[in-house]
């Protein structure tokens, strides 16, 4: 029987400590399920690890030469010591894997890529010393490692920095190396930020009680020294978590993969149980999509794959290899066949006129710690900066604003992200638009790890409208109040009672409009999936077709009817 299989399993994998606490991770996996496994651990030098200096994606560089096998410059070498039979299983960080076959047939023909365990965050991270926020240079110089960070990042951050901080040029310089001296280089230099995969300094900062240890694999004391250099470090920078929406990941980001060899049935058969459906899928579905369009990890590309219980979505962005602009958002969901434009609500010009009447007798003085902000008015004028950082009254006050962590504020989207950054807030992320239910996964950079875990949860205390009181899963605390007080015309002559399909932009319209009609909960629904989705569930017992956004939504629906 498998589980008495008393079979030694040579494992290789990069020297990193990242790499080495990725093979920890799966070590832990195979000896929980098979404890009769022995291990040999191995570690080898890529030809990326030996050449540090070599930006692979240049290749108009004169200092990048052009290699027969770039796309696999940190998994080649590791693929032939596994052929040669020196190595049974080899663990990659699945993004490093090549997207095209090899140069040798042989090699892409005799192993196989297995992607294992749960998918850790894809997303990238932003680091900026916050003494950037207190004196805005000209310029701010950040730190990337792909095309596509700077690609995609660059245009974001234009928007999402602080408005204090957009008049400066963004300047992009490139770094590699692993994450620790990447962050190390960044701290000694004139750089002001850095971006970094999520996933990666995550794994970084586990909790040791999820690891393997192994005197030639990885030690407590190592890991511990490490993780305490690494927060000594960023204790002095704010964070952003960049929305996959405006930055999608590279193709796999965040997974972790086996290499194996194909005729190798019993080991397929111990790595069975450590394949996780949606990070399967996910991640393969990653890889198809950049395949179609370039082929390439060092393209400029972003592609992010979501799996939920409502649909997969798909964010993808970029240039390919041709140079053509790429923008491509979609939830892989079936719709309903309709044949008249007329039976769509809302169309153009229709819609329910709101309004908002701000709350500010009641709320602190003071954010709460976790800040959840439903929309940009929900932040209130008393909490918002009363002047430019760089006029603080003392070079003692501005000190003490560099070294301290304020609030931290979530947004619901990006566009809310957006209108706060430019209100001068520094705002840590969004929920993308997908629901209050995505988490935002905060706890390893905010050593709040109470829980071996990558996606525990912080409390959140959601800045909304009265309403929400009762609707939201957070603790809310209202800032403003809304007063729906009409509808306005409808197209042409087609009336309310005539329209079968409706896309709902919050469920206070579905409460409102239901009271008013209640013959509503016969129609056809449809929302974005967050909050709204739910009380929709509950008050008329209909799962709502679920849309990224009401433009989506009437896209989707008029191309049916053509």
């Amino acid at each position: 029987m498998l589980r008495e299989c008393k079979r030694t399993l040579r494992i290789g994998a990069r020297k990193s400590l990242l790499s080495r606490i990725q093979v920890s991770l799966v070590a832990k996996s195979l000896a929980n399920l098979w404890p009769q496994l022995n291990f040999i651990f191995s570690f080898h030098d890529s030809f990326g690890d030996k050449n540090p200096e070599l930006l692979f994606w240049n290749k108009n560089s004169s200092s990048s030469p052009v290699f027969s096998e770039e796309a696999g410059v940190f998994s080649t070498a590791l693929s032939r010591l596994l052929l040669s039979n020196k190595l049974d299983i080899l663990v990659h960080s699945f993004k490093d894997l090549p997207i095209k076959d090899l140069s040798s047939e042989k090699i892409s023909q005799e192993t196989e890529f297995v992607p294992v365990l749960d998918r850790g965050d894809q997303r990238d991270i932003l680091l900026m010393k916050r003494e950037v926020l207190v004196s805005p240079p000209t310029e701010v110089i950040i730190l990337a490692s792909a095309p596509r960070r700077i690609l995609l990042a660059g245009n974001f951050l234009k928007q999402a920095l602080p408005s204090t901080l957009q008049k400066s040029k963004l300047v992009f310089n490139p770094i590699r190396g692993n994450v620790p001296s990447r962050l190390k280089k960044l701290n000694n230099s004139e750089a002001h930020g850095i971006i970094l995969a999520k996933a990666g300094l995550d794994r970084l900062l586990i909790k040791p009680s999820s690891l393997f240890f192994d005197p030639t694999l990885l030690q407590s004391s190592e890991l511990k020294q490490n993780q305490k250099e690494i927060y000594k470090i960023i204790k002095n920078y704010e964070f952003m978590i960049l929305p996959l929406s405006s930055v999608p990941n590279a193709a796999a980001q965040g997974s972790i993969a086996l290499e194996i060899k194909n005729r190798d049935l019993e080991l397929k058969s111990l790595i069975k149980p450590l394949c996780v459906p949606d990070n399967t899928i996910t991640s393969l579905k990653e890889r198809e999509e950049l395949y179609k369009r370039s082929g390439g990890c060092y393209d400029k590309i972003g592609i992010a794959v979501l799996e939920r219980d409502y649909g997969r979505l798909y964010f993808i962005k970029g240039r390919d290899n041709t140079g053509k602009k790429i923008s491509h958002k979609k939830i892989k969901n079936k719709v309903d066949a309709i044949n008249v434009k007329a039976k769509l609500w809302p169309l153009k010009g229709e819609g329910i006129v709101i309004k908002r009447h701000p709350i500010s007798s009641a709320l602190p003085k003071y954010p709460p710690q976790y800040c959840l902000v439903s929309r940009s008015n929900a932040w209130p004028d008393k909490w918002k900066p009363k002047s430019s950082l760089v006029n603080c009254a003392s070079l003692l006050h501005r000190i003490i604003f560099a070294r301290r962590r304020h609030s931290i504020i979530w947004t619901a989207g990006t566009k809310t992200l957006f209108a706060l950054a430019k209100q001068g807030l520094w705002v840590h992320g969004s929920a993308d638009g997908l629901g209050e239910d995505e988490a935002p996964q905060l706890n390893y950079i905010l050593k709040k790890t109470s829980e071996n875990t990558l996606k525990n949860t912080l409390r959140f205390t959601k800045l909304s409208h009265q309403d929400n009181l009762l609707q939201s899963a957070h603790p809310c605390l209202p800032s403003y109040k809304i007063e729906l007080i009409a509808l306005l015309p409808l197209i042409g002559t087609t009336p309310l009672s005539s329209r079968t399909h409706f896309f709902w932009k919050s469920a206070s319209q579905f409460n409102w409009m239901l009271k008013k009609y209640p013959d509503l909960a016969n129609a056809k629904h449809a929302c974005g999936p967050g909050l709204t989705r739910k009380v929709i569930q509950e008050t008329i017992n209909l799962e709502p077709k679920i849309y990224l956004d009401y433009q989506s939504y009437l896209e989707e629906m008029l191309e049916e009817m053509q």
